[in-house]
């Protein structure tokens, strides 16, 4: 379940890292997905467990193609996408998934 003193935790020990470097974005919609961007492909690397991804069957190793109508391929897209969206309104989010298109719905909760 969606828990903001953990997310809290796990961005800031994300921030304070010095192995890796990160961006981290706290729209307005949180969907419980970490991701990367190569090769211009927003890749999903983590789905948190109870999370809105999660219920919807987003799955790690999925690439994100759009969230609510709008195109995803980037960091600053998915931000601006989740900007947009009213927390805990259902909305379609299509991944491609070993090679196929698959349209699930998210019901967002309330991001930071």
């Amino acid at each position: 379940s969606y828990r903001p003193a953990e997310l809290m935790r796990t961005l800031t020990q994300s921030l304070l890292s010095k192995t890796e470097t990160r961006r981290v974005v706290a729209p307005l919609a949180y969907l419980g997905i970490s991701f990367a961007v190569q090769n211009g492909n927003a890749i999903v690397l983590k789905v948190k467990s109870g999370s809105p991804a999660s219920k919807a069957r987003i799955r790690a190793g999925d690439v994100l193609n759009s969230i609510d109508g709008r195109w995803v391929n980037s960091e600053s897209d998915i931000a601006t996408a989740l900007s947009f969206i009213d927390p805990e309104h259902e909305i379609p989010v299509i991944v491609k998934r070993r090679g196929a298109s698959v349209r699930v719905l998210v019901r967002p909760v309330p991001g930071l």
